[in-house]
């Protein structure tokens, strides 16, 4: 009676490899490059509610309790852009969890709802509450319904070219700072300042509808990681890298201020 190698028997198991390529992975890749093309370009209010970034016809359209206190306009943008900011990376914090239970679609849906929805909305704001409500407050929210699919998406997917990947996908990013302003500031004289945030607001709801389409989850995690673990705080290279995260974004904000500093 001959024994059987129980190596060489059946056939081989299935490998968990990620396919590195093909359609439905740069489909993949092509989703979180429309993910990031909108998450952030969050600069772009300083053109729609700045008074200074906007010619006197359109003066009327521009939040009025912004266009009353020229004196105080940056202390307006700071808080609408720290209200973005805190809000992008707090809801990612609890978006995280939620993702890894599957809803994908569900956050997809709830940050295509927000951000164009305030991108709509700088055209009937009269006071600058209102614009604080659409420019800070849902824009942040969707942005942060945004940032962890954009990059979790797409590392099922791509092994070694997974740089390759996030790379070519945090180019929207920059595409998007790009083309925003321009939509807004090159047509001024030939459009109205209202149409001119409708037309940004079709534009993202058109790109957030590419992963809409093609973002799927390839697979979920075993163990669905919990909101707040205080094993974390004892976990050194963990709190040095949170340090050395929040000192380089202490850094980028002040960008906010140089196109003013350049004027004064």
């Amino acid at each position: 009676m001959t024994s059987k190698n129980p190596s060489n028997s059946g056939p081989p198991p299935p490998s968990n490899q990620p396919p590195n390529g093909g359609t439905k992975a740069w489909l993949q890749m092509l989703g979180s490059w429309c993910l990031i093309f909108n998450t952030w370009n969050e600069w772009l209010v300083e053109i729609l509610i700045c008074p200074d970034n906007a010619d006197t016809k359109r003066t009327s359209q521009i939040p009025t309790d912004i266009d009353n206190t020229r004196h105080r306009g940056n202390f307006c943008i700071s808080w609408i852009g720290v209200i973005q900011a805190l809000l992008s990376f707090a809801v990612g914090a609890i978006v995280g969890p939620i993702y890894d239970r599957g809803w994908l679609k569900l956050l997809l849906f709830v940050a295509t709802f927000c951000i164009v929805f305030d991108h709509m909305m700088p055209s009937l704001c009269i006071e600058f509450r209102e614009a604080l409500l659409a420019q800070g407050f849902l824009v942040g929210t969707g942005g942060g319904c945004l940032l962890v699919p954009s990059l979790a998406v797409m590392q099922p997917d791509f092994g070694l070219r997974l740089s390759l990947a996030v790379g070519l996908a945090a180019t929207g990013s920059s595409i998007g700072d790009i083309l925003y302003p321009a939509i807004f500031t090159n047509p001024i004289d030939k459009a109205e300042f209202r149409w001119m945030v409708r037309v940004i607001g079709f534009v993202a709801l058109a790109t957030l509808l590419v992963p809409l389409a093609v973002s799927l989850m390839r697979s979920k995690p075993p163990d669905v990681r919990k909101i707040v673990d205080p094993k974390l705080l004892m976990d050194g290279p963990y709190l040095l890298c949170i340090l050395a995260c929040l000192l380089g974004y202490i850094g980028c904000y002040p960008s906010y201020y140089i196109s003013y500093f350049g004027l004064a």
